[in-house]
Protein backbone atom coordinates (compact mmCIF):
# COMPACT_ATOMS: atom_id res chain seq x y z
CA UNK A 1 0.00 0.00 0.00
CA UNK A 2 1.13 3.51 -0.49
CA UNK A 3 0.28 4.99 2.32
CA UNK A 4 2.37 2.19 4.21
CA UNK A 5 5.37 2.96 2.19
CA UNK A 6 5.68 6.89 3.32
CA UNK A 7 4.51 5.70 6.82
CA UNK A 8 8.02 3.46 7.16
CA UNK A 9 9.70 6.53 6.34
CA UNK A 10 8.29 8.54 9.34
CA UNK A 11 5.53 10.64 7.21
CA UNK A 12 1.83 10.55 8.22
CA UNK A 13 -0.78 11.74 6.08
CA UNK A 14 -4.45 12.87 6.40
CA UNK A 15 -6.97 13.98 3.91
CA UNK A 16 -9.96 16.03 3.64
CA UNK A 17 -11.11 14.30 0.40
CA UNK A 18 -9.12 16.66 -1.86
CA UNK A 19 -5.98 17.97 0.05
CA UNK A 20 -3.36 15.67 1.55
CA UNK A 21 -1.82 16.77 5.01
CA UNK A 22 1.67 15.75 5.77
CA UNK A 23 2.76 15.23 8.92
CA UNK A 24 6.55 14.56 9.51
CA UNK A 25 9.34 15.47 11.76
CA UNK A 26 12.09 16.31 9.46
CA UNK A 27 11.30 17.76 6.08
CA UNK A 28 10.32 15.57 3.07
CA UNK A 29 13.17 14.75 0.68
CA UNK A 30 12.67 15.51 -3.14
CA UNK A 31 11.69 11.60 -3.68
CA UNK A 32 8.73 11.89 -1.15
CA UNK A 33 7.73 14.96 -2.26
CA UNK A 34 7.57 13.72 -6.23
CA UNK A 35 6.21 10.47 -4.88
CA UNK A 36 2.92 11.96 -3.29
CA UNK A 37 2.60 14.44 -6.37
CA UNK A 38 3.06 10.81 -8.38
CA UNK A 39 0.27 9.01 -6.30
CA UNK A 40 -1.75 11.56 -4.78
CA UNK A 41 -5.03 9.84 -6.28
CA UNK A 42 -4.36 6.85 -5.12
CA UNK A 43 -2.90 8.25 -1.43
CA UNK A 44 -6.75 9.93 -1.49
CA UNK A 45 -8.52 7.12 -2.32
CA UNK A 46 -6.43 4.75 0.90
CA UNK A 47 -6.86 7.17 2.80
CA UNK A 48 -10.37 7.81 2.40
CA UNK A 49 -10.78 4.07 3.37
CA UNK A 50 -9.08 4.03 6.31
CA UNK A 51 -11.49 7.47 7.21
CA UNK A 52 -14.20 5.40 6.43
CA UNK A 53 -13.56 3.01 8.48
CA UNK A 54 -12.71 5.01 11.81
CA UNK A 55 -16.61 4.57 12.97
CA UNK A 56 -15.71 1.13 13.92
CA UNK A 57 -12.66 1.78 15.08
CA UNK A 58 -13.06 4.64 17.71
CA UNK A 59 -15.55 1.98 20.17
CA UNK A 60 -12.87 -0.88 19.94
CA UNK A 61 -10.34 1.83 21.12
CA UNK A 62 -12.67 3.15 23.10
CA UNK A 63 -12.64 -0.47 25.01
CA UNK A 64 -8.94 -0.61 24.78
CA UNK A 65 -8.46 2.45 26.91
CA UNK A 66 -10.40 1.33 29.45
CA UNK A 67 -8.59 1.75 32.84
CA UNK A 68 -5.71 4.10 31.09
CA UNK A 69 -5.17 7.92 31.04
CA UNK A 70 -6.10 8.44 27.58
CA UNK A 71 -9.02 8.15 24.91
CA UNK A 72 -9.32 6.64 21.35
CA UNK A 73 -8.49 9.85 19.26
CA UNK A 74 -4.97 10.63 21.50
CA UNK A 75 -4.03 6.68 20.69
CA UNK A 76 -4.67 7.06 17.36
CA UNK A 77 -3.63 10.20 16.41
CA UNK A 78 -0.01 9.89 18.41
CA UNK A 79 0.01 6.02 18.80
CA UNK A 80 -1.10 3.55 15.55
CA UNK A 81 -0.03 4.15 12.10
CA UNK A 82 -1.99 3.62 9.47
CA UNK A 83 -0.75 0.06 8.79
CA UNK A 84 -1.32 -0.75 12.70
CA UNK A 85 -5.14 0.82 11.93
CA UNK A 86 -5.73 -1.33 8.26
CA UNK A 87 -4.03 -4.83 11.03
CA UNK A 88 -6.85 -4.07 13.90
CA UNK A 89 -10.13 -2.89 10.98
CA UNK A 90 -8.88 -6.69 9.43
CA UNK A 91 -8.78 -8.47 12.69
CA UNK A 92 -5.32 -9.30 12.76
CA UNK A 93 -4.67 -7.01 16.04
CA UNK A 94 -6.99 -8.10 18.88
CA UNK A 95 -8.01 -5.89 21.78
CA UNK A 96 -5.55 -7.63 24.19
CA UNK A 97 -2.77 -6.89 21.75
CA UNK A 98 -3.90 -3.11 21.37
CA UNK A 99 -4.55 -2.52 25.28
CA UNK A 100 -1.09 -3.84 26.14
CA UNK A 101 0.46 -1.33 23.64
CA UNK A 102 -1.84 1.30 24.91
CA UNK A 103 -0.27 0.02 28.73
CA UNK A 104 3.17 0.73 27.98
CA UNK A 105 2.65 3.58 25.40
CA UNK A 106 1.22 5.57 28.84
CA UNK A 107 3.44 3.97 31.62
CA UNK A 108 6.33 5.74 28.62
CA UNK A 109 5.29 8.79 28.95
CA UNK A 110 2.82 8.63 25.59
CA UNK A 111 5.55 9.53 22.85
CA UNK A 112 4.06 10.72 19.48
CA UNK A 113 5.81 7.64 17.39
CA UNK A 114 3.65 9.26 14.79
CA UNK A 115 6.08 12.71 14.62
Amino acid sequence: MLVQKLETQGVHLETDGTNITVNTSAPLTDEQRKFLKLHKPELITELKGYAANVIDLIPFLKNCCVGYNTNPEEVKKRLLSSVDIEDIISGEYNARLVKSHIEVWVIEGKQDYLK
